[in-house]
């Protein structure tokens, strides 16, 4: 549509000046009082004018022309760029919570898939395991850094157990109380992750699973 309308305005523009030299002409020949036969060197001249003109539209015509196919190619760029980054997913499998006397402990199988054709790099995965119970909020946060995840399969990897400390409400509660403080507990894990693509761009993928960037460094894409 931007194109049509510059090729629109670029004709009107070369359309206007022609019928303006025109004119020109015929008024400047009229005024001189000059003899008919100069009259063709009153157009000659207007011609040469109005070429002039149309060389200076052609070019203008030109440059927004290819300031158009550019900015389109970026933009062909960054939906390929970002196409890349949304087919890079990672997400875990939390195993039973398991009450203790006094730690709470499970295992979390981390995986991370590359559906693109092309390798991602520094890939970080940030887990945040959130257990509420008592009116008390337990936290565990891990992390773990792959230097390349190659294009194929889920990767996968079982992490070692995590292990929160019981809190005191828990702690100190009869044998009752601290089964209904257990069946009434909620637990969620969160997980952000952040890499670099192949161009050394850098990406964030929220917990909500929000994608941002593209980011120039690395700087500040830790957990959020």
């Amino acid at each position: 549509m931007k194109d049509w309308s510059t090729r629109r305005r670029a004709a009107t523009v070369s359309a206007l000046s022609l019928l303006v030299m025109a004119s020109t002409s015929l008024l400047g020949w009229w005024w001189a009082g000059s003899p008919r036969a100069d009259l063709a060197q009153w157009f000659a001249a207007a011609a040469t004018a109005a070429t002039l003109v149309a060389a200076i539209v052609a070019a203008m015509f030109a440059a927004g022309a290819f300031s158009l196919e550019t900015a389109r190619e970026e933009r062909y760029r960054e939906d390929q760029r970002r196409h890349q980054a949304e087919r890079i997913a990672s997400w875990v499998s939390l195993g039973p919570l398991e009450y203790g006397m006094k730690h709470v402990t499970s295992t979390v199988t981390l995986h991370v898939r590359n559906a693109t054709d092309l390798p991602v790099y520094e890939v970080r995965v940030d887990i945040l395991l959130v257990i509420r119970i008592g009116g008390t909020v337990l936290t565990h946060d891990d992390f773990r850094i792959f230097p390349v995840v190659p294009p194929g399969p889920v990767t996968t990897e079982k992490r070692q157990s995590m292990s929160i400390r019981m809190p005191d409400i828990v702690l100190n509660a009869s044998t009752d109380e601290r089964r209904s403080l257990i069946e009434d507990s909620t637990d969620e894990v969160l997980v952000s992750l952040s890499f670099r693509d192949t161009g050394n761009r850098w990406w964030r993928r929220t917990p909500t699973g929000v994608l941002e960037g593209p980011f120039g460094t690395k700087e500040g894409l830790g957990p959020r």
